[in-house]
C-alpha cells in the first residue's frame, strides 16, 4: 500500500539508471506500465524493481516497489479500476487494504531532503518528533544525516505508533491512556549542523503512514 510520496534525492540515481537502461530495445519491450487511480499513482516495472510516481496535494514524488513488483511479466487494469499483475505463471491483484507482499513482511522507507536554517545559521538540534497516523505499534529505525554527509548517519532505534488503551481494558502500569490521536514519538538527538536530512525505515506487516518529521531546536547566532 502506498499512501505518501517518497521525496528525496536518494532516489535520483535510481531513476536515472533505470531510464538509461531503456535505451536497450529488449529492456524497453519488457518494461511494464501500470496505474492505480484510486491512490493517484502510476508505475513502471523493471527487472529488479518498479518505480512508482504518486501525486498528492503537496506535489508528487518517486517511490520504489520491489518484491512482487520486481520482474513483472504483464499488467492489466480491470473495468472497476482493479490492478492485476503477473509474475512468472502467477497472477496477483493489488489490494489497498492488505499490508503485505504476498503474505510476507515488507520494508517501508521514507527519506527527507536536505534542510538548512534560514540566514546561513547552524542548527542546534535537540529532539526529533515522528508524526504518524494512528496505527499498530512497531519497531522502526531513524537515521539522521548532517552536513551533506550521506555515509555516516546517526542510527536511532525506536518504537512508533500504538493505539490508546481504554480505561477498563488495560492494566494500570501498562496501558497507554491517551486521546484518540495516539501519541507522538519523540527521540532525543543533540547535534549542531548546517544541513540535516533524515531516513525512516520499518520492516513490518502492519500499516505505516508517515505524516512527517518535526525537528526541535534553535538556530545558532
Amino acid at each position: 500500500q502506498l499512501d505518501m510520496a517518497d521525496v528525496g534525492r536518494a532516489l535520483d540515481p535510481t531513476v536515472q539508471n533505470e531510464l538509461a537502461g531503456l535505451q536497450s530495445p529488449t529492456a524497453f519491450k519488457a518494461m511494464q506500465v501500470f496505474a492505480y487511480p484510486a491512490q493517484q499513482w502510476f508505475g513502471f516495472g523493471f527487472a529488479t524493481q518498479s518505480l512508482v510516481w504518486q501525486l498528492n496535494p503537496a506535489g508528487g514524488g518517486w517511490s520504489v516497489f520491489d518484491g512482487l513488483f520486481a520482474g513483472l511479466s504483464a499488467s492489466a487494469m480491470g473495468p472497476d479500476g482493479a490492478l492485476f499483475l503477473a509474475k512468472g505463471q502467477q497472477a496477483y491483484q493489488y489490494s489497498p487494504t492488505l499490508w503485505a507482499d504476498n503474505g510476507t513482511t515488507f520494508t517501508a522507507q521514507w527519506w527527507a531532503p536536505w534542510v538548512a536554517p534560514a540566514g546561513n545559521a547552524r542548527w542546534a538540534n535537540k529532539y526529533i518528533e515522528v508524526l504518524l497516523a494512528p496505527q499498530p505499534e512497531q519497531q522502526a529505525t531513524l537515521k539522521r544525516y548532517s552536513n551533506l554527509d550521506e555515509g555516516n548517519p546517526r542510527v536511532m532505534e525506536l518504537s512508533v505508533g500504538g493505539q490508546p488503551d481504554y480505561w477498563d481494558a488495560a492494566n494500570w502500569d501498562e496501558g497507554l491512556f491517551d486521546n484518540a490521536t495516539g501519541r507522538d514519538d519523540i527521540i532525543r538527538d543533540h547535534c549542531v549542523a548546517e544541513h540535516l536530512s533524515f531516513a525512516f525505515e520499518s520492516i513490518t506487516a502492519n500499516p505505516l503512514r508517515i505524516l512527517g518529521l518535526k525537528i526541535h531546536g534553535i538556530p545558532e547566532r
